[in-house]
């Protein structure tokens, strides 16, 4: 274990990025709530307002390399700053918008934009502190998410009753600024010792020894976060990647999920509506799904670290489960079985926490970041074609049944991708061997 490990300022990242985790990815879930005003207030089809509403998160996903881009010119703190800068004034104009294609423009784009360069910051900040217990910490923010899921959707709720939904999104907005405050803490690990932000400055490990290996992983971790500002060197590393069956099968893993992982946070409170629940009623299994996901998100990291399972199998468990409960939830079509579905997604939704946490234990430190902007720049078309699937499914139907079975049969695709792991790291093995030995020869 590195004296990065022993650092205590990390807690702190941690905290701090689960707060922003809260902030940016608890609220775009949340969104859900608003879909029924919105069809209404613009006279649109659900299809549409699935396809606006899942674009923040695919948005955040789809700018990948560009954050990584950004990240590694403005540094952590102020990318961070400035994704909360820009998540403020997405969410203030969208308060304001007249139109489908301007609520498009500034909540799925420029808020979408926002709440991503901030969360990759974050994942920045996590990715400095955390080298060997990452599943763990990934499940702690992850708990972040169910946190701001549940704080949203509270929000959402109270206020579009009282102030429209304008009026919600407005001071949901003001709230979202808290985020440029949480970014000034991602200090870089090499600068701890003396940062005025960390109150143990003065008790940090400060041998010569141990400043030496401090620095010695923070130039690795460095280097690793800005893999991807070299644009061309990017794109050639990732040439090789591409080439490596391991990432390939991750990567086809990671999209069937993100197809499918989305559907139920889009379309589980309407689908409750059309079943004749009440529209109060529906609108907590959001907030049942937060809470849920609260306690299953860290649980399911600390199980996953505490056996040392790995992060992959333990990925694929977890899909299996939320999949088969989303392939049969159409046979339990009533408030309580909407409630148990809404907790079985919330409690096993770690997914993507064990799947950062299986590329960087498959793929190693020095492909981690080239391989994370792909796998983003796939979880956001993912993320924006699979809830327009399933409105398309319910469009086609009138029912979103087919949705939901849509939706759990390419988890349980994706889980059983998972078995193929270890023929396929045979054959990267094999691939990298005469990799090798191709450049040995012609050194010779």
């Amino acid at each position: 274990m590195s004296s990065i490990e022993n650092v205590k300022y990390r807690w702190i990242v941690l905290v701090v990025a689960c707060a922003v985790n809260a902030l940016t990815w608890g609220m775009t879930y949340s969104v859900g709530i608003l879909y029924s005003d919105w069809v209404r207030y613009f006279d649109s089809s659900p299809a549409s307002i699935s396809f606006v509403g899942g674009l923040p998160t695919a948005m955040g996903c789809l700018a990948g390399p560009i954050y990584g881009y950004m990240v590694g010119k403005l540094d952590l703190r102020l990318s961070g700053f400035l994704g909360g800068l820009l998540a403020l004034i997405g969410m203030l104009v969208t308060s304001l918008v007249s139109s489908v294609n301007h609520l498009l423009i500034a909540f799925g784009i420029v808020t979408g934009f926002g709440v991503g360069l901030a969360n990759f910051a974050a994942s920045g900040g996590i990715n400095e502190f955390f080298l060997y217990d990452r599943a763990f910490a990934e499940g702690i923010v992850g708990g972040g998410v169910s946190a701001g899921m549940f704080l949203f959707s509270s929000i959402f709720q109270i206020l579009r009753n009282e102030y429209t939904w304008r009026g919600s999104v407005l001071i949901s907005g003001a709230i979202c600024a808290n985020i440029c405050l949480c970014s000034l803490f991602f200090i870089r690990s090499k600068d701890i010792s003396h940062h005025p932000l960390n109150p143990w400055r003065q008790h940090e490990p400060t041998s010569k020894k141990q400043l030496k290996e401090n620095k010695h992983t923070a130039d690795i971790i460095t280097e690793a976060n800005s893999n991807v500002v070299a644009l061309p060197g990017f794109f050639h590393r990732s040439w090789d990647l591409w080439r490596c069956p391991l990432f390939l099968l991750i990567l086809v893993v990671d999209f069937l999920s993100w197809i499918a992982t989305f559907v139920p946070y889009v379309h589980l409170i309407e689908r409750a509506r059309q079943s004749g629940v009440d529209a109060n009623t529906a609108s907590w299994l959001s907030s049942a799904c937060g809470i849920a996901g609260l306690i299953g998100r860290p649980l399911t990291g600390f199980v996953c670290t505490r056996f040392k399972f790995h992060p992959f199998y333990f990925y694929s468990l977890t899909q299996l489960v939320v999949g088969v409960s989303t392939v049969l939830s159409p046979h339990w079509n009533d408030i309580n079985g909407f409630f148990a579905l809404a907790i079985v997604v919330g409690f096993f939704s770690n997914t993507y926490g064990l799947i950062k946490a299986s590329a960087a234990h498959m793929l190693g430190l020095e492909r981690f970041v080239d391989a994370l902007s792909w796998l983003m720049l796939f979880e956001g078309i993912g993320i924006s074609i699979g809830p327009v699937f399933a409105g398309l499914i319910f469009d086609a139907t009138n029912s979103y049944d087919w949705s939901f079975r849509f939706s759990g049969s390419l988890l349980i695709l994706s889980s059983l991708l998972c078995c193929l792991k270890r023929p396929v790291k045979r054959l990267s093995e094999q691939i990298d061997a005469k990799h090798i030995k191709v450049h040995e020869e012609v050194a010779l």
